[in-house]
């Protein structure tokens, strides 16, 4: 699911409620998972 946001938020440049829609949950969750999938590349990258 994490992909999928990612995926259709930066390369198919979708809304966060475009993306609401086509997976079927709510906006506020799209925005967490967005969230918590760019802290985790930060903190991966952060030890470079």
């Amino acid at each position: 699911r994490e992909q999928m946001v990612i995926q259709m938020y930066y390369f198919e440049e979708l809304k966060l409620e475009e993306i609401s829609d086509v997976l079927g949950i709510t906006t506020s969750r799209i925005s967490q998972i967005h969230k918590h999938v760019i802290s985790k590349i930060r903190h991966s990258m952060s030890g470079l």
